[in-house]
């Protein structure tokens, strides 16, 4: 990275995302799926941030 008065700095950044949503049927606002989203019980989720600045 460059700022505006030509400062550098090396940046290092990683970003892992998972999800994973059950759907029942081919309409996604049917009342299975709607109620399986508001009591939560098949969804699954995982996320992992990591940022490095050098300056």
């Amino acid at each position: 990275m460059k700022d505006l008065f030509g400062n550098i700095a090396d940046v290092y950044a990683v970003s892992q995302f998972h999800a994973e949503d059950l759907q029942t049927g081919d309409n996604p606002n049917s009342m299975i799926n709607i109620l399986q989203d508001i009591f939560g019980g098949t969804v699954f989720s995982e996320d992992l941030f990591y940022l490095q600045v050098f300056s």
